[in-house]
């Protein structure tokens, strides 16, 4: 979904991610990397490859839209 915010366009991705194209930027939210690793050391059953799947994700993005520049808004565990 496109959007304009203070004149500039944006893309809503369904992958909680706003693409600027002008500035070949992705903000990405609720990455969630490490995650899956400190829920297992403290015994959490979690699916395998979300790290994975996400990376992938990422990746999809960034080459449909020629992103240079990834912000991560959240967290990161370890």
């Amino acid at each position: 979904m496109k959007l304009e915010i203070a004149h500039e366009s944006v893309v809503l991705t369904p992958g909680r991610a706003i693409c600027w194209p002008a500035r070949h930027t992705q903000f990405i939210a609720d990455a969630h990397f490490g995650k899956a690793a400190s829920f297992r050391a403290h015994a959490v059953p979690v699916p395998e490859s979300t790290t994975t799947r996400t990376l992938t994700a990422l990746d999809t993005l960034r080459a449909r839209h020629e992103i240079r520049r990834i912000v991560f808004l959240g967290e990161f565990l370890r």
